[in-house]
């Protein structure tokens, strides 16, 4: 079966957005700005944070590990929680998940 979920789509714009939300919890629990994480990560704007939060762009892979630490939070969690809302049918063949995410009109439904 041909899958209708695709990067540029409103529901990955929905949960881009949903991630950003996620790490901004993230953040703001650490007590940290964007500003002392893109210090911290070498970025050299905040601006990056910014857009991350927003769901407007995605954290880079080869910043997950240095963004966890900088937080202070279990990358293997972080990077399942983000691999649910960056690539939901990944993360369903990889974690055995059968489920739906829910969107506002309509929902993702994902299997294995």
């Amino acid at each position: 079966m041909h899958t209708q979920y695709r990067v540029n789509t409103e529901d990955a714009k929905i949960l881009r957005r949903r991630a950003g939300s996620y790490l901004r919890g993230l953040r703001t629990d650490a007590g940290l700005t964007q500003q002392q994480v893109a210090k911290a990560l070498g970025w050299d704007y905040y601006t990056m944070v910014s857009q991350i939060e927003r769901g407007i762009s995605r954290l880079p892979p080869e910043d997950m590990a240095s963004y966890a630490t900088t937080l202070g939070v279990d990358l293997a969690k972080m990077a399942k929680d983000l691999l649910e809302f960056y690539d939901p049918h990944m993360h369903a063949a990889m974690f055995g998940d059968v489920g739906q995410i829910k969107f506002a009109g309509s929902e993702l439904k994902t299997a294995i």
